[in-house]
């Protein structure tokens, strides 16, 4: 008659032989009970730092379209650009004028040199308003980004090819 081999910590079965307990690990051979269990290693409680998350705001399709105008165009934002740039449009009309005043009285070289001059006066108002800031015309133009220079050539030459079409006119209508 074969005695019944159990465990003495768990009172699992084992096979003849068996040096521990398969269900809780107890050595059979000494007949220990089973190492206790290794405790869980400590939690580590971090607090977390709170951070503000802020939230995108929302925009009308107004403000954003003044806002990408603002982006593009800053000049048109601050006064005393505001002031500058229409004066030195109104002061290159007037040297355009006198121009082509030169031109119907013949003096085509000197109406070039003035027409020269008004356009220099013109992109400079017209770079004033891209950079929002009053200065030399070469400075400003080295601070324009892509769009920016788009914007001024746009802005320059369109005027330009329109004035120098009216000359062209013109003096076809004199002659």
């Amino acid at each position: 008659m074969e005695l019944r081999r159990e465990c003495p910590t768990c009172g699992a079965p084992y096979a003849k032989g068996a040096r521990r307990c398969g269900l809780c690990g107890a050595d059979l051979v000494a007949k220990r009970p089973p190492p206790p269990p290794e405790p869980p290693p400590p939690e580590v409680i971090v607090e977390a730092e709170e951070v503000e998350v802020e939230e995108e705001e929302t925009f009308s399709i107004p403000a954003r379209l003044l806002m990408a105008v603002a982006e593009v165009v800053p000049g048109l934002f601050r006064p005393l650009v505001l002031v500058l740039s229409p004066l030195a449009v109104l002061l290159a009309m007037g040297i355009a004028w006198f121009g082509m005043l030169l031109l119907s009285m013949g003096t085509l070289i000197s109406a070039i040199m003035t027409g020269s001059v008004a356009l220099i006066v013109y992109a400079h108002a017209v770079a004033w308003i891209l950079t929002a800031r009053v200065e030399f015309l070469t400075e400003s133009l080295i601070e324009l980004d892509s769009r920016q220079r788009f914007v001024f050539f746009l802005l320059v030459f369109t005027p330009l090819t329109t004035i120098i079409a009216a000359m062209h006119y013109a003096s076809k209508a004199m002659n």
